[in-house]
């Protein structure tokens, strides 16, 4: 379908279901409040201004392209690309949906079952690499993608550290980056963990874990799973994604009164300050980013360590667990 045939079939496809759904109500004597109510529950999402106003931006940069070579004598987007009170307009019309941190709701994910019960897999990445992102920053991509190479001791100091390799991929520049592990991670046994998936040959930190079709992601495949954890603990928040936890990492940093210089090394944004990438380009020192990190204050105490009863597992029981877990 052309852009204009998909808007109007999602216009009444959403204004069937609305009749569907008001006439049911009507017949359960619902009231006019709880009608409207469940009518905009049911509503096709539509494309976001800023998405729109971009692609708007892209046609129009191969318009002006196309005109400095000379194969167009004019820019065709000029009277169709919205100008900046028409952006604005749409932008104050549209519903409040910015991702929101996960601070004042960390607990009700953290009493859950996944962070509550003994685990059959001690590796599961449903209880991992949210706590992991929470705590140190990390992109969902970067967690997931981890190999058991890139966890480091260095003069001392737990590390995760984030690079370019077989099967890897970083945002930008920027985000190639060591960063020193939270105490509260090693405290739930995340080392362990390490050690026992070196034990048992494995090569990366969620062995089970497999990249979607479509994307070839790890994030895709696992943030379906994330969802579908959420919705069914009653947990589900959209504005409150994976990515929020970075948010969530990123806001506990300022509020501890970070320096934006070491905030920026530790969540790999594009340093500008000329003193620090001049004057300091081997970056911080690992004590001091180790500081940073666990002055993050994070509440883990209603979580089950997975291997607080658990001993170390061998090859074969590791291999047993995870053909159980999978059954």
């Amino acid at each position: 379908m052309s852009p204009q045939e998909a808007a109007d079939d999602a216009d009444a496809t959403e204004l069937y279901n609305a009749e569907i759904t008001r006439s049911k109500l009507k017949k359960k004597g619902a009231s006019p409040g709880k009608i409207e109510s469940e009518i905009l529950k049911g509503r096709i999402k539509r494309l976001r201004t800023a998405t729109i106003y971009r692609h708007m931006q892209d046609f129009q940069r191969i318009c002006k392209f196309l005109v400095n070579k000379g194969h167009l004598s004019t820019n065709i987007m000029e009277d169709h690309i919205w100008d900046t009170a028409e952006l604005a307009r749409r932008q104050i019309l549209e519903e409040d949906n910015e991702r929101q941190t996960w601070c004042g709701k960390l607990d009700g994910l953290f009493r859950s079952q996944i962070f509550r019960d003994k685990l059959e897999d001690v590796g599961d990445p449903l209880f991992w690499a949210p706590l992991i992102a929470v705590h140190m920053g990390l992109r969902s991509e970067e967690v997931l993608q981890l190999y058991l190479a890139d966890i480091e001791v260095i003069d001392d100091i737990p590390c995760i550290v984030l690079r370019q390799g077989p099967g890897q991929s970083l945002k930008s520049m920027a985000s190639r980056r060591t960063i020193p592990i939270h105490d509260n991670l090693l405290k739930l046994g995340f080392m362990e963990l390490v050690a026992m998936l070196e034990r048992a040959g494995e090569p990366r930190l969620f062995p089970w874990l497999e990249r979607s079709e479509s994307k070839k992601t790890y994030t895709e495949t696992f943030s379906k799973r994330f969802t579908k954890y959420r919705k069914d603990y009653g947990i589900y928040d959209a504005q409150r994604d994976f990515h929020s936890f970075r948010t969530t990492f990123n806001h506990l940093l300022i509020q501890t009164e970070c320096p934006d210089t070491q905030r920026r090394a530790l969540m790999g944004h594009v340093e500008r300050d000329v003193g620090i990438t001049n004057y300091n380009p081997g970056g911080f020192a690992l004590a001091l980013l180790r500081k940073r990190v666990n002055s993050v204050r994070v509440d883990i105490s209603m979580i089950r360590p997975p291997f607080a009863e658990i001993r170390l597992a061998s090859v074969t029981d590791l291999v047993s667990r995870r053909v159980i877990t999978t059954a």
